[in-house]
């Protein structure tokens, strides 16, 4: 097998990590969906380039068939190593099945607060996505902040809400069960999401002191987090995003942002397109 079936994956992901390590200067809308572009088509190329071992390994041709034509780049793999891949993949499998069992454990222990405004002695708010969802806010919440701080916290729940930030947490967690390593690509996400959402609310109630003061109090007041794994207001990377917030409004990025995310979507389009070996598969299907 040649290096440059593994190489997509390998570029994949240490462009993946650099961005996590160190995010552009971008407004974080652009940054979170550059993060999740990158996440997802990494942890794709990942499972595509162990798929294609497997593949190649168990359905290897005779010397002489039609499909040896379509490998002139690939030597053969030895059974072990296909064993090695499929075993990581079952290990995958299992991963994503025991965080699709924690999703809907969250799920139920936050249906079962109830809707709306909820009797609870810690202070949180929580953006609840689906038809039954929309903004939780405990009773505790309600008693600590002040009429204009609690417009805050609904704009920054809303935001969550209106731009689908859950679906980004969803794949991000899921990337992160097929290659680890995006564990630090997917806390820089869920950063780039509370600043977004921060930024949202600060121009929604035109006070960036004041979303800062906010998202301060609701820390303080008790460091307990949330209950479920929703996105909440106070319970990840408050003291950057409250220097954030009292720092200039960012740039919207209306120009830069769109065509970095273009060439992220091709450059990485064409490096799964490259890892998951579609032709080849295609043809070793039809021929053998």
């Amino acid at each position: 097998m040649s290096t440059e079936a593994l190489l997509p994956a390998m570029l994949l992901a240490a462009v993946s990590l650099l961005l996590g390590w160190r995010q552009p200067r971008l407004h974080p809308a652009w940054t979170a969906r550059l993060l999740i572009a990158l996440s997802a088509t990494t942890a794709t190329t990942v499972f595509g380039t162990l798929g294609f071992v497997i593949l190649i390994a168990t359905a290897q041709p005779p010397p002489k068939s039609p499909a040896q034509a379509v490998l002139p780049g690939h030597g053969p793999i030895p059974l072990p190593a296909a064993v090695l891949a499929a075993i990581v993949m079952a290990l995958m499998a299992a991963s994503i099945v025991r965080l699709s069992w924690h999703w809907r454990c969250d799920a139920r222990l936050v249906r079962a607060l109830g809707r709306g405004v909820v009797a609870d002695d810690r202070p949180f708010a929580l953006a609840v996505p689906g038809r039954s969802g929309g903004v939780v806010v405990s009773t505790a919440l309600l008693g600590l902040l002040s009429g204009r701080e609690l417009g805050v916290v609904f704009q920054h729940e809303a935001a969550h809400l209106r731009h689908r930030h859950h679906l980004y947490l969803a794949i991000s967690s899921v990337a992160v069960r097929i290659f680890p390593p995006l564990a630090y690509t997917h806390r820089a996400l869920r950063f780039a999401l509370e600043r977004w959402a921060d930024e949202d609310a600060a121009e929604a109630v035109e006070d960036r002191a004041l979303t800062a003061r906010t998202i301060a109090r609701v820390a303080l007041a008790d460091p307990r987090p949330a209950p479920g794994g929703y996105p909440a207001l106070a319970d990840s990377h408050v003291v950057r995003r409250v220097q954030a917030l009292l720092e200039e409004t960012p740039s919207d990025n209306s120009l830069a942002g769109p065509i970095l995310l273009s060439g992220t979507w091709v450059a990485t389009g064409g490096a799964v397109s490259s890892a998951l070996q579609l032709h080849h598969a295609a043809v070793l299907l039809v021929l053998l």
